[in-house]
Formats: structure tokens, sequence, C-alpha cells
């Protein structure tokens, strides 16, 4: 199984502040409600920074970057669309609940890996059709699995296949069955039941290891 890198709990954002420029050339403006604007203008210390009486806060650093710290919510709207480019990294941390409502339809393209890594339950429903592709497939489960299928099933495998279960199989279906093979067909066991008593559809036991040349005879 691919392993899953943990996201990174370091904080993005630089903590200090942008440095200051000798007077003149740093310049404070403060009103009587508590709004602060700060402008460093020496050169290659170019940075503004706004500061609300509440806390949150939006700094131009001198490098061109932007860092802002909102204390309470913030809410956006776009009445003609929304796009969002990033040249280089991009990284989005949800510390509570999170949504994402689509009401036309989405695509996501990646170029190189991607992971999803899931705490907790995970379920994908959808209402019409369904499809994988992939070079290789690999599922495991570390309890029981389940594949529940209420129209037709059917594999269709172009190399070898095998199944191994370490405790009983059953293998059953309420309608005929049939089974061939282009090479030898054997069954191995410590006892081979043909009809055997119990089952639906006879009573007779045969030993193991019984070779049969055509249709089972008594």
């Amino acid at each position: 199984m691919v392993a899953v890198t943990p996201y990174p709990k370091t904080k993005r954002l630089p903590d200090t502040k942008p440095e200051q420029s000798p007077y003149p050339l740093s310049v404070v403006k403060r009103t009587i409600g508590g709004h602060t604007w700060i402008t460093e203008n020496e050169k290659g210390k170019e940075s503004l920074s706004y500061i609300h009486p509440a806390g949150s806060k939006s700094i131009y650093h001198p490098d061109g970057s932007k860092t802002e710290h909102i204390t309470g919510k913030a809410i956006q709207s776009y009445k003609s669309g929304l796009t969002v480019s990033s040249d280089e990294n991009f990284d989005l941390k949800v510390s509570g609940h999170g949504s994402i409502q689509v009401s036309g339809g989405v695509h996501i393209e990646v170029v190189g890996d991607a992971q999803i890594a899931v705490s907790g339950d995970a379920v994908m429903a959808v209402a019409k059709n369904f499809a994988v592709g992939a070079e290789n497939i690999y599922m495991g489960a570390r309890g029981n699995m389940n594949l529940n299928v209420e129209g037709n099933f059917s594999a269709d495998i172009k190399g070898t296949s095998a199944i191994v279960s370490d405790g009983n199989m059953t293998l059953a279906t309420k309608g005929a069955m049939a089974r061939s093979a282009d090479g030898a067909v054997s069954d191995k066991g410590s006892v081979v039941h043909h009809n055997s008593s119990g089952s639906q559809t006879g009573s007779q036991a045969v030993t193991a290891n019984r070779y049969t040349a055509g249709p089972p005879t008594t």
C-alpha cells in the first residue's frame, strides 16, 4: 500500500513583522476608532500593514508576498466567477468541518501523485455510473470486505487469477452453473463430496484425489 505523507503542522505564514524604516520613511496613520496603517518606505524594506481594531491584519511584505490574519469569520462572494492560480505550492488547511458544494460538473486533474488520507469513515455515493482506470490497483481491508451487486457481475482476467482463503469458502448460485477449462481441472481436499448429504442436490460422497475422466460415477 502506498505510504501517506502526513500533513506538516508547521505554520506557513511568517510570524515576524516587516522591518521598520527610519524616520521619516516610516509612516503610521491611526484613526480615532483604532484603524492603523503602517507604511515602510526605506529601499529594500518597503511594506504596508493594515491593522483592524479587533486584531485582524493584512500585511504586504518587501518581497511582494501578502499575509492576512482574520480574528473573526471571512466571507467572500463572487457574482461573475473566481479563478485561483498558484505557480508554486498551494496548501489548504481546515481545523474544523469542511464542505464543498458544486451545482455543475467538476474536473480534477493531477499531473503528479495524489494521496487522500482519512482517519475516520469515508463514503462515496454516485447516482449514476462509476469508473476507475489504472495501470495497477491494490485494495486492502484489515477487517471484513463486502461486495453487493444488484445487477450482473463480470470479471475478465487476461492473466492468471488466484483466490486464497485461510478459512472456509462457499460458492453458491440459485441458477445453473457451468465450469470449463482448456487445461486440466484438479479438485484436492481431504474429502471431495459430489451431491453430498445435506446439500441441496444430492446424498453421495466421493473420497479425495479421485480422477474423473467423464461425468461422476457411483
